[in-house]
Protein backbone atom coordinates (compact mmCIF):
# COMPACT_ATOMS: atom_id res chain seq x y z
CA UNK A 1 0.00 0.00 0.00
CA UNK A 2 3.15 2.48 0.52
CA UNK A 3 4.12 2.17 -2.98
CA UNK A 4 1.07 3.53 -4.80
CA UNK A 5 1.41 6.81 -2.28
CA UNK A 6 5.00 7.68 -3.05
CA UNK A 7 3.85 7.33 -6.75
CA UNK A 8 0.96 9.52 -6.43
CA UNK A 9 3.53 12.18 -4.36
CA UNK A 10 5.83 12.04 -7.34
CA UNK A 11 3.50 12.97 -9.58
CA UNK A 12 1.75 15.45 -7.75
CA UNK A 13 4.85 17.01 -7.42
CA UNK A 14 6.26 16.85 -10.62
CA UNK A 15 3.09 19.00 -11.86
CA UNK A 16 3.98 21.18 -9.52
CA UNK A 17 7.17 22.10 -10.93
CA UNK A 18 5.85 22.21 -14.00
CA UNK A 19 3.06 25.21 -13.06
CA UNK A 20 6.10 26.95 -11.32
CA UNK A 21 8.05 26.84 -14.54
CA UNK A 22 5.05 28.14 -16.65
CA UNK A 23 4.62 30.80 -14.74
CA UNK A 24 7.94 31.69 -14.14
CA UNK A 25 8.54 32.20 -18.44
CA UNK A 26 5.27 33.80 -18.82
CA UNK A 27 6.40 36.43 -16.47
CA UNK A 28 9.28 37.89 -18.24
CA UNK A 29 6.77 38.10 -21.54
CA UNK A 30 3.78 40.12 -19.35
CA UNK A 31 6.68 42.87 -18.37
CA UNK A 32 8.35 42.78 -21.34
CA UNK A 33 4.43 43.88 -22.90
CA UNK A 34 4.33 46.76 -20.38
CA UNK A 35 7.40 48.23 -20.76
CA UNK A 36 7.08 48.19 -24.70
CA UNK A 37 3.32 49.91 -24.50
CA UNK A 38 3.77 53.55 -23.92
CA UNK A 39 2.98 55.19 -20.36
CA UNK A 40 1.05 58.15 -19.69
CA UNK A 41 4.35 59.86 -18.04
CA UNK A 42 6.34 59.32 -21.36
CA UNK A 43 3.06 61.15 -23.17
CA UNK A 44 3.39 63.75 -21.05
CA UNK A 45 6.93 64.09 -21.06
CA UNK A 46 6.77 64.15 -24.49
CA UNK A 47 4.25 67.40 -24.85
CA UNK A 48 5.75 69.52 -22.66
CA UNK A 49 9.21 68.69 -24.09
CA UNK A 50 7.55 69.52 -27.80
CA UNK A 51 6.05 72.32 -26.56
CA UNK A 52 9.35 73.57 -24.72
CA UNK A 53 10.87 73.80 -27.99
CA UNK A 54 7.96 75.25 -30.34
CA UNK A 55 8.26 78.28 -27.90
CA UNK A 56 11.90 78.15 -28.29
CA UNK A 57 11.48 78.34 -32.26
CA UNK A 58 9.20 80.82 -31.66
CA UNK A 59 11.64 83.17 -29.57
CA UNK A 60 14.93 82.62 -32.10
CA UNK A 61 12.55 83.93 -34.81
CA UNK A 62 11.57 87.05 -32.68
CA UNK A 63 14.92 88.32 -32.44
CA UNK A 64 15.94 87.31 -35.77
CA UNK A 65 13.25 89.83 -36.48
CA UNK A 66 14.08 92.07 -33.96
CA UNK A 67 17.84 92.51 -34.98
CA UNK A 68 16.82 92.72 -38.89
CA UNK A 69 18.01 94.48 -41.44
CA UNK A 70 16.72 97.76 -41.53
CA UNK A 71 17.32 98.39 -45.41
CA UNK A 72 19.52 101.20 -47.18
CA UNK A 73 18.47 104.08 -49.29
CA UNK A 74 21.50 106.31 -50.65
CA UNK A 75 21.02 109.27 -52.89
CA UNK A 76 23.39 111.24 -54.05
CA UNK A 77 21.72 114.93 -53.89
CA UNK A 78 18.60 116.12 -54.56
CA UNK A 79 17.47 119.58 -56.19
CA UNK A 80 14.01 121.54 -54.83
CA UNK A 81 12.83 124.88 -54.64
CA UNK A 82 14.59 127.29 -52.46
CA UNK A 83 11.95 129.57 -51.62
CA UNK A 84 8.10 128.85 -52.26
CA UNK A 85 7.48 132.14 -52.42
CA UNK A 86 9.96 132.67 -55.17
CA UNK A 87 9.78 133.26 -58.91
CA UNK A 88 10.64 129.31 -59.62
CA UNK A 89 8.34 129.98 -63.07
CA UNK A 90 10.99 132.01 -64.99
CA UNK A 91 12.48 130.11 -67.79
CA UNK A 92 16.46 129.99 -66.57
CA UNK A 93 14.86 128.17 -63.43
CA UNK A 94 16.49 130.40 -60.67
CA UNK A 95 14.44 128.77 -57.67
CA UNK A 96 15.86 125.67 -58.64
CA UNK A 97 19.38 126.18 -56.15
CA UNK A 98 19.51 124.42 -53.24
CA UNK A 99 20.91 121.07 -53.14
CA UNK A 100 19.79 118.69 -49.85
CA UNK A 101 21.15 115.29 -49.25
CA UNK A 102 19.92 112.80 -46.82
CA UNK A 103 22.73 112.74 -44.95
CA UNK A 104 22.06 116.40 -44.04
CA UNK A 105 18.24 115.80 -43.23
CA UNK A 106 19.24 112.97 -41.51
CA UNK A 107 16.63 110.54 -43.02
CA UNK A 108 16.77 106.71 -42.90
CA UNK A 109 14.82 104.09 -43.65
CA UNK A 110 11.44 103.30 -41.62
CA UNK A 111 11.18 99.64 -39.89
CA UNK A 112 8.07 97.75 -41.85
CA UNK A 113 6.07 98.16 -38.99
CA UNK A 114 6.15 102.30 -39.17
CA UNK A 115 2.53 103.43 -39.78
CA UNK A 116 3.35 107.24 -39.93
CA UNK A 117 5.75 108.98 -42.37
CA UNK A 118 9.02 110.46 -41.31
CA UNK A 119 8.33 113.76 -43.52
CA UNK A 120 4.65 113.98 -44.90
CA UNK A 121 3.97 115.44 -48.28
CA UNK A 122 4.00 119.30 -48.43
CA UNK A 123 2.21 120.69 -51.21
CA UNK A 124 3.83 124.18 -50.77
CA UNK A 125 7.32 122.80 -52.06
CA UNK A 126 5.49 120.91 -54.61
CA UNK A 127 3.41 123.24 -56.26
CA UNK A 128 6.28 125.22 -56.90
CA UNK A 129 7.92 122.28 -59.29
CA UNK A 130 4.54 121.99 -61.54
CA UNK A 131 4.39 125.53 -62.35
CA UNK A 132 7.55 125.77 -63.34
CA UNK A 133 8.04 122.63 -65.69
CA UNK A 134 3.98 124.38 -67.05
CA UNK A 135 5.19 127.55 -67.70
CA UNK A 136 8.68 126.10 -69.21
CA UNK A 137 7.43 123.64 -71.79
CA UNK A 138 3.89 125.63 -72.65
CA UNK A 139 5.35 129.29 -72.81
CA UNK A 140 4.49 130.66 -76.18
CA UNK A 141 2.66 127.34 -77.64
CA UNK A 142 -0.26 126.88 -79.98
CA UNK A 143 -2.49 124.53 -78.97
CA UNK A 144 -1.80 121.45 -81.50
CA UNK A 145 -3.09 117.72 -81.47
CA UNK A 146 0.09 116.00 -82.15
CA UNK A 147 1.98 118.55 -80.18
CA UNK A 148 0.10 118.53 -76.53
CA UNK A 149 0.11 114.55 -76.88
CA UNK A 150 3.76 114.41 -77.04
CA UNK A 151 4.01 117.46 -74.29
CA UNK A 152 1.71 116.01 -71.84
CA UNK A 153 3.59 112.71 -71.65
CA UNK A 154 6.87 114.74 -71.57
CA UNK A 155 5.46 117.05 -68.56
CA UNK A 156 4.08 114.53 -66.75
CA UNK A 157 7.57 112.44 -66.58
CA UNK A 158 9.53 115.55 -65.47
CA UNK A 159 7.08 116.47 -62.64
CA UNK A 160 7.27 113.27 -61.50
CA UNK A 161 11.26 113.05 -61.59
CA UNK A 162 11.27 116.37 -59.99
CA UNK A 163 9.04 115.48 -56.72
CA UNK A 164 10.92 111.97 -56.41
CA UNK A 165 14.53 114.18 -55.34
CA UNK A 166 12.17 116.02 -53.01
CA UNK A 167 12.92 112.82 -50.57
CA UNK A 168 9.82 111.77 -49.30
CA UNK A 169 10.37 108.25 -47.98
CA UNK A 170 7.77 105.26 -48.85
CA UNK A 171 5.72 107.93 -50.54
CA UNK A 172 4.72 106.71 -54.14
CA UNK A 173 3.56 109.40 -56.20
CA UNK A 174 1.23 109.86 -59.13
CA UNK A 175 0.74 112.39 -62.00
CA UNK A 176 -2.00 113.75 -64.03
CA UNK A 177 -1.83 116.46 -66.96
CA UNK A 178 -4.50 117.88 -68.75
CA UNK A 179 -4.22 120.47 -71.92
CA UNK A 180 -6.33 121.70 -73.52
CA UNK A 181 -7.67 124.25 -76.12
CA UNK A 182 -8.50 127.88 -74.91
CA UNK A 183 -12.02 128.14 -77.31
CA UNK A 184 -14.72 129.33 -74.77
CA UNK A 185 -15.26 126.35 -73.44
CA UNK A 186 -16.21 125.25 -69.87
CA UNK A 187 -13.75 122.80 -68.66
CA UNK A 188 -14.22 120.87 -65.26
CA UNK A 189 -11.12 118.75 -63.56
CA UNK A 190 -13.04 116.67 -60.58
CA UNK A 191 -10.47 114.06 -58.54
CA UNK A 192 -12.11 111.96 -56.16
CA UNK A 193 -9.73 109.56 -54.10
CA UNK A 194 -10.37 106.71 -51.17
CA UNK A 195 -6.91 107.31 -49.57
CA UNK A 196 -5.65 108.06 -45.80
CA UNK A 197 -6.29 112.14 -45.08
CA UNK A 198 -3.62 112.09 -42.69
CA UNK A 199 -0.96 111.20 -44.88
CA UNK A 200 -1.86 111.13 -48.21
CA UNK A 201 -2.11 114.36 -49.67
CA UNK A 202 -1.90 116.43 -53.54
CA UNK A 203 -0.95 119.15 -55.19
CA UNK A 204 -2.57 121.20 -58.54
CA UNK A 205 -1.33 123.61 -60.35
CA UNK A 206 -3.33 125.50 -63.47
CA UNK A 207 -1.65 126.75 -66.70
CA UNK A 208 -3.66 129.64 -68.97
CA UNK A 209 -2.28 131.39 -71.68
CA UNK A 210 -4.13 132.64 -74.19
CA UNK A 211 -3.74 129.60 -76.58
CA UNK A 212 -4.47 126.56 -74.36
CA UNK A 213 -4.25 125.89 -70.62
CA UNK A 214 -2.91 123.08 -68.41
CA UNK A 215 -3.47 121.24 -65.10
CA UNK A 216 -1.26 119.57 -63.46
CA UNK A 217 -1.96 117.64 -60.19
CA UNK A 218 0.39 115.18 -58.19
CA UNK A 219 -0.85 112.44 -55.66
CA UNK A 220 1.33 111.76 -53.16
CA UNK A 221 0.29 108.08 -51.78
CA UNK A 222 1.83 107.16 -48.62
CA UNK A 223 2.84 103.07 -48.33
CA UNK A 224 3.52 101.45 -44.93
Amino acid sequence: MSVPSQKIMTTNSQEETKRHKVQSESKPIEEENETSSPSIYGVVAAHSLSKDIKQKSLHLIKVKRRHGDWGQFDLTHAWSPEDPSSNVGSRHGSGLTRETTLVDNNLTMARPFVMEPLRTFQEHRVIPIIQHVLETNLAEQKYDPVFCKDVTIKITEEIKERVKKLCYPRYKFVCHVIVGDVNRQDVRVVSRCAWDAAVDRYAQFEYRSFYLYAVGIVYGIYCE
